[in-house]
């Protein structure tokens, strides 16, 4: 949508979905925020771990607005291997969009259900699909102020979450036993408990479309016990003169 409200006059930012809503906290449209900042970030990361402790998956996305930039990484470690996947965009023009490539963010019930998605891909052999259920309430950590002279070099906030995960991993098309399956694959970890961390936080620099792979020697598998076992999320966001972002998301 045109975001000139007349020739001549100052622009608004550009008019999406949140827009409807009633929580505005400053002049301009939801694709906006309230600083100038480049380092403004907000940013959610989320882990959830086996029972016993052979194996590990960890999903994180950041969005930067006034870098005009959107990047996420999902991987998994097992023993001393670890799969990643990572991925950057563009925001315009869907800046609450949080999907990139065959990674996806989803807030299924806020503050009580989030979902982290790798879709299968021809970057990695991974995949997974994990529903966080909250067990306890989300809980802000002390305020991050940080000033030097003066210059305010950090203003953070980030809260914590921890509760149950359920849903499926997959590697190299193998699945660790569970009662149920997913097509011709061995099986999924659905149902199992885990605990998961979800942190809005600054992220220094994005990363182009890539991966990393570092693999160990032993090359173990998930056993039939690794059910997942917690996750924890917390959420935060900054801003600051260096390269922190923002004081608290909308």
């Amino acid at each position: 949508m045109d975001n000139t409200v007349s020739p001549g006059s100052n622009p608004v930012g550009p008019l999406i979905a949140a827009d409807e809503l009633f929580c505005h906290q400053v002049m301009d449209s939801f694709a906006c925020v309230g600083s100038t900042d480049p380092s403004w970030t907000e940013k959610v990361c989320a882990m959830a771990m086996a029972r016993d402790g052979s194996l590990q998956l960890g999903f994180g996305l950041g969005k930067y607005t006034n870098r005009n930039v959107m990047d996420a990484y999902a991987g998994i470690s097992r023993g001393k291997e670890q799969i990643t996947v990572r991925a950057s965009r563009e925001l315009a023009p869907e800046p609450n969009l949080t999907v990139i490539g065959p990674i996806r963010y989803e807030v299924v019930e806020p503050l009580q259900k989030v979902r982290f998605v790798l879709e299968p891909n021809a970057v990695q052999p991974i995949a997974f699909d994990c529903l966080f259920e909250h067990r306890i309430p989300a809980r802000f950590e002390d305020r991050t102020h940080i000033r030097q002279g003066y210059r305010v070099m950090t203003e953070l906030v980030r809260y914590h979450q921890t509760g149950v995960a359920s849903g499926w991993i997959e590697i190299d098309g193998y699945a660790p036993r569970s009662p149920r399956t997913r097509g011709s694959a061995p099986a999924t970890t659905r149902g199992a408990c885990a605990t998961a961390s979800v942190i809005r936080s600054p992220m220094p620099n994005h990363r182009a479309p890539g991966c990393t792979r570092t693999t160990s020697s032993s090359g173990v598998r998930p056993t039939s016990n690794a059910r997942m076992a917690a996750t924890t999320r917390s959420s935060s966001a900054s801003t600051s003169s260096t390269r922190r972002a923002r004081a608290r998301a909308r």
